[in-house]
């Protein structure tokens, strides 16, 4: 029987913006992490991934990312039994400045995507979508190669 494609790992659509709240792509360390917020701190991490610049950069030269950097993220180990965990993105930007986000996510929730803004930091804001929650397929979208997580 085929698992819901949540069981796989996480689409994200990571949305960065200048001042004037112009779309910025531009390659730069970009770190992503999911958590339990029902666990206890330090088992709280599910997943963490880390892009370097030359990987966003084939990601965007790639004609993948128009308005935003879409993510693929295969869990570290395996799903994570809750399902209502939170999204943690760093970006380092060119200048030496750290823009960060933080948002709930539900992976029971339908396909339609989540959409947050962090009202302390709105130059990064997240789409993320869970494809086919509620359904099931035996192919995964999700590539391990992209990313490397840190132990």
């Amino acid at each position: 029987k085929a698992k819901p494609i949540h069981y796989e790992g996480l689409h994200a659509e990571i949305q960065l913006k200048d001042a004037n709240g112009g779309i910025v792509l531009a390659p730069a360390p970009l770190y992503v992490m999911v958590t339990d917020p029902s666990k206890p701190e330090d088992q709280a991490r599910v997943s963490k991934w880390r892009y370097t610049a030359e990987d966003l950069a084939g990601i965007i030269n790639s004609g993948q990312a128009a308005i935003s950097i879409p993510l693929n993220m295969a869990w570290e180990r395996s799903c994570p039994q809750n399902l209502d965990l939170e999204l943690h993105i760093l970006y380092h930007t060119s200048d030496q400045r750290i823009l960060s986000h933080r948002a709930r996510i539900n992976l029971a929730q339908s396909a339609a995507p989540q959409s947050m803004t962090s009202a302390a930091d709105p130059a990064v804001g997240a789409s993320v979508s869970v494809p086919n929650a509620a359904g099931t397929s035996s192919a995964s979208p999700y590539s391990r190669p992209v990313w490397t997580p840190e132990p």
